[in-house]
C-alpha cells in the first residue's frame, strides 16, 4: 500500500514544498540518534562517520572537514512529486549513453563518450565550425557541445529552501543542475566536481540511501604552485586522470539518508574526491538512487 495520500484533485509539485517545521530525527533510512548518523546495514565493512555538529537549520557536521548533511530536508511527498517529474517522458529525457542514466538542466555542457576521453580541457571549448560541419563517422570521438534546458519551474521550491536556509552565499543561487540515477550496483568513480564552480556544491537524494565515500588529496609540494594547479585538475571527471592522483590515504565513508541534503563546502569541496561504490551490498532488491546536484559559477562557460 502506497504512504503517500490520495486525491482526486490533481495537484502541483509546489504543492509539496509549502512551509513546515524544522525536520525531526525520525527517518527509515538511517536511524538518528545520540549525534549519530547510523548505517541501516551493519554487516557492511564501512566506516560510518560520526556527526559532531548541528546547525541552526539542521546541517550536521561529518568526519570529512566541511562536508555537512541535512536529514530529511525534503518530505516523502515532495520526493514522491520530484520523481514523478523526472519519469515524465514528456517534460524530461534521461541521457543513457552512461552506466547510469543522467540528465542536464542549466547552461552549455561539454559531453563525450567514456572511452576515449580527451585530456586537454581545452578540447571542451566551444568550435562553431564543428557544430555545423560534423567529423566524418570515421573519426575517432571528440567532444560534443550540449545546450541543456534550464533549471525547471518544478525545482523552484527547492532553490527557495536553499535561500531560506542560506545554503548558497547571498546571490549566488544555483545555476546548473545534473540528476544522475543509479539502482542496482551502479555506482560513479572518485571524482572532484569541476573546478569551474564554485561552493557549495549541494546534492539532495531521492529513494534508496547510499554510503559515499571521500579520499583526501595529497597537498603539492610548497611553493610548487604548477603542481597544485596540476592536481586540481586531475582531480576533477574531465581530466580523465582522477584515480591516478595523489592521495594521502586517509578515507571516509558516509551515510547519505534518502532525501536528505549533502553540502560540500572548504576542503570537502576542493581536497577531497567522493564517489560511489559500485556494488550491490546492502542495497537489496529494487535498489534504487536519484541525486539532484546543484551547482553555480560566477562566469558562463561548459560544464565536465
Amino acid at each position: 500500500m502506497s504512504d503517500f495520500p490520495t486525491s482526486k484533485k490533481r495537484k502541483r509539485i509546489s504543492d509539496f514544498f509549502m512551509p513546515r517545521p524544522q525536520p525531526t530525527s525520525s527517518n527509515q533510512e538511517a536511524k538518528i540518534e545520540n549525534g549519530q548518523i547510523q548505517d541501516p546495514n551493519p554487516d557492511l565493512s564501512l566506516l560510518i562517520t560520526t556527526v559532531s555538529k548541528v546547525s541552526q537549520h539542521g546541517e550536521r557536521a561529518t568526519s570529512v572537514p566541511g562536508l555537512t548533511i541535512i536529514p530529511n530536508f525534503i518530505t516523502r511527498e515532495e520526493e514522491e512529486a520530484l520523481l514523478n517529474f523526472l519519469e515524465d517522458a514528456e517534460r524530461c529525457t534521461w541521457r543513457t549513453d552512461l552506466s547510469r542514466k543522467c540528465m542536464h538542466f542549466g547552461g552549455t555542457y561539454c559531453l563525450f563518450t567514456p572511452s576515449p576521453r580527451p585530456t586537454n580541457p581545452q578540447q571542451c571549448k566551444p568550435n562553431p565550425t564543428a557544430l555545423t560541419n560534423p567529423s566524418p563517422t570515421s573519426a575517432p570521438p571528440k567532444p560534443t557541445l550540449h545546450t541543456a534546458p534550464p533549471i525547471p519551474r518544478e525545482f523552484s521550491p527547492l532553490l527557495s529552501r536553499f535561500t531560506a536556509q542560506s545554503i548558497f552565499p547571498p546571490g549566488k543561487a544555483p545555476q546548473y543542475c545534473i540528476v544522475n540515477s543509479y539502482t542496482d550496483a551502479q555506482g560513479i568513480s572518485a571524482h572532484v566536481e569541476n573546478y569551474a564552480f564554485g561552493e557549495p556544491v549541494v546534492a539532495v537524494s531521492l529513494r534508496g540511501g547510499v554510503s559515499m565515500r571521500f579520499h583526501e588529496l595529497a597537498p603539492a609540494p610548497a611553493g610548487e604552485a604548477r603542481v597544485e594547479k596540476s592536481v586540481r585538475m586531475d582531480a576533477s571527471v574531465r581530466s580523465g586522470k582522477a584515480a591516478k592522483v595523489p592521495r594521502t590515504g586517509k578515507v571516509r565513508d558516509v551515510w547519505v539518508p534518502a532525501r536528505s541534503c549533502v553540502v560540500m563546502r572548504r576542503e570537502s569541496r576542493w581536497r577531497w574526491q567522493h564517489e560511489i561504490l559500485r556494488t550491490s551490498a546492502g542495497r537489496g532488491v529494487g535498489w534504487r538512487r536519484v541525486s539532484l546536484t546543484f551547482r553555480w559559477k560566477d562566469e558562463g562557460g561548459n560544464d565536465g
